[in-house]
């Protein structure tokens, strides 16, 4: 699991069991492909909170926000998990995004910046 970006952490539990945790490791930070620096992006305009959405809604969501923001606004959302299948649907629509989860391992902290309209 260390090999796919994976923290573990081994718990003695009642009875002489063991759990095991596995988180993502929070130094991971993705950004998307020929995205400027993430740092000297803009304050976020939009926040969004989608931790308690099911999939497709959070991905269903952040499109539609983004879709009507200005080139180069900036868009925050906190996940209850990483949104791969999210990834391809913002480079397809020329935006860039950048993101990693929380020290806990268990919100995806997301920003993503509008490109030029379609």
């Amino acid at each position: 699991m260390a090999g796919q970006g994976f923290d573990h952490e081994v718990l003695e539990i009642d009875g002489g069991d063991f759990e095991v945790r596995f988180t993502p490791k929070q130094e991971a930070v993705v950004v998307s492909e020929g995205a400027i620096s993430p740092e000297v992006w803009a304050d976020p305009t939009v926040e969004l909170d989608l931790t308690d959405l099911p999939p497709p809604e959070p991905m269903v969501r952040i499109l539609g926000e983004i879709e009507q923001m200005a080139e180069g606004q900036v868009l925050f959302a906190l996940l209850a998990r990483e949104p791969l299948f999210l990834y391809p649907e913002l480079t397809k629509r020329g935006h860039q995004w950048a993101g990693n989860f929380d020290d806990e391992g268990s919100t995806f902290r997301m920003m993503i910046r509008a490109g030029a309209a379609r």
